[in-house]
């Protein structure tokens, strides 16, 4: 819940081009020079959504009297009586607002307080939030986290980063004025309960997401508890702004309890994580890191979506193969939006054809490919990429791909090829067996040759 709070104040702000008059001239107003009377001034907040807040002056008029209104008392800006400004408050915390009014003679400010209860989630990005194949050994983990900042100049220990949530839910963070030497800014996700075993192998992937405006760097190292030295990996990961996923696969098991430290040394004072996803289980294939979607090689970006030249074509059938009308479709930001108006019971019998006329390989030419699919109902999907017009030849094509509701999962295959030279060719998406209205996603599609 958000609250403001009326409160005003007095004050005496020296300002270039107004200066104070003689108090036997307080009554003269043919030059501006009236005082302000302090029940003249006001000052209206509106809330609307998004922790976005509307300042309004709804004062009086006062004869020769200037307005300004600020957010948060260093940023004045101009603000006849009427006018409105707006401001967003994205972390919690109590912030002042203000109304000021200058005269030749006077000066006054009229403030009110905005409480911000919690901080503002960011929106939602369409993207891979990390490893969904085979069992979650931290889903029902009671692990806890702790912080170990340290100052700039020493290694002493020094107050937590204001933070909120827990590992399950994900756990947010502000970072404060800790030093950047690498690991003066840890956070420690421990007593897991989960026992690793050295004979097996597993993957892992967690997710960071930054609010910062450039990319820093943050280490993440998954480990045995109390043993430093035996660990996944220890490296730095570049960490963008938005959602970031860091992942490993197949990485050789040790005998005992696992945990995670990770370092956000070097990320300047006031930048916002939020640390979630976090995933380990025993290997499995299906576990896939996506290729990089804005690598410069991409050339599905560049050749297809960039220059529109693509169609799309639908083929969806009822359970006797009858055809039956298209999905709703649209595309958002390069996220293609897939909804099934009816249900439809076997593959083949939901068809989402890409026809990408001129996006063209040759024989043998080696590539490697990946996507994100997302659905909000549990489905299965075929993956095919052929020829236009010889739908045997084919580079790749994978019927097994099952999606749990809501979650975002990566489909890749690498060092892929045609059989023969393909100039057109079509990338397919197949549904058979969704219930109706399934909302299918499917973006990031990367192609990179090799």
């Amino acid at each position: 819940m958000k609250k403001y709070f009326n409160k005003i104040i007095i004050a005496c702000l020296a300002l270039a081009g107004f200066t104070s008059c003689d108090p036997q001239d307080n009554d003269d107003h043919s030059l501006g020079g009236e005082v302000i009377a302090q029940e003249a001034l006001s000052l209206t907040v509106t809330e609307g959504e998004q922790n976005v807040f509307t300042l309004t002056n709804s004062s009086k008029e006062i004869n020769g009297a200037r307005y300004f209104l600020s957010a948060d008392g260093k940023k004045l800006v101009a603000a006849p009586v009427g006018s409105s400004i707006t401001a967003q408050f994205k972390k919690k915390g109590t912030y002042t607002v203000y109304l000021y009014a200058f005269t030749a003679c006077d000066q006054k400010v009229v403030t009110k307080t905005i409480d911000i209860a919690a901080d503002l989630a960011a929106p939602e990005v369409f993207g891979w939030g990390g490893f969904t194949a085979g069992t979650n050994l931290m889903a029902n983990s009671k692990a806890t986290h702790r912080f170990w900042f340290t100052g700039p100049d020493n290694w002493d220990g020094m107050a937590d980063p204001d933070n909120s949530g827990n590992v399950n839910d994900g756990i947010q963070f502000t970072m404060n004025g800790a030093g950047s030497d690498q690991w003066k800014a840890q956070l420690q996700i421990e007593k897991t309960g989960v026992s690793l075993s050295a004979g097996k192998t597993y993957d892992f992937s967690i997710a960071i997401v930054s609010d910062a405006d450039k990319t820093l760097e943050v280490t993440v190292k998954p480990q045995k508890d109390g043993d430093d030295n035996t660990f996944f990996s220890a490296d730095k990961h570049k960490v963008k702004k938005g959602l970031n996923v860091i992942a490993f696969t197949d990485c050789a098991g040790f005998d005992g309890d696992f945990k995670i430290a990770l370092d956000f040394a070097g990320a300047p004072e006031g930048t916002g994580f939020t640390v979630k996803n976090v995933f380990l289980s025993e290997h499995n294939n299906a576990n896939v890191v996506p290729l990089d979607y804005d690598d410069a090689n991409n050339i599905w970006r560049t050749n297809v979506e960039t220059a529109k030249a693509y169609e799309m074509d639908f083929w969806w059938s009822d359970a006797s193969w009858q055809q039956i009308g298209n999905p709703d479709f649209e595309v958002d930001n390069n996220v293609y939006i897939i909804t099934a108006k009816d249900a439809t019971a076997a593959e083949w019998q939901a068809q989402n054809t890409f026809k990408a006329k001129g996006f063209s390989f040759g024989a043998d030419e080696l590539f490697d490919m990946s996507c994100v699919v997302k659905a909000d109902q549990d489905c299965r999907v075929t993956v095919k990429f052929c020829e236009m017009s010889n739908d045997d030849n084919a580079a790749f094509y994978i019927n097994d791909i099952n999606l749990k509701a809501g979650e975002s999962r990566a489909v890749k295959f690498e060092d892929v090829k045609f059989g023969a030279a393909a100039a057109d060719t079509k990338l397919i998406f197949d549904l058979g067996g969704c219930k109706a209205g399934t909302e299918f996603k499917v973006g990031k599609i990367t192609f990179i040759k090799k």
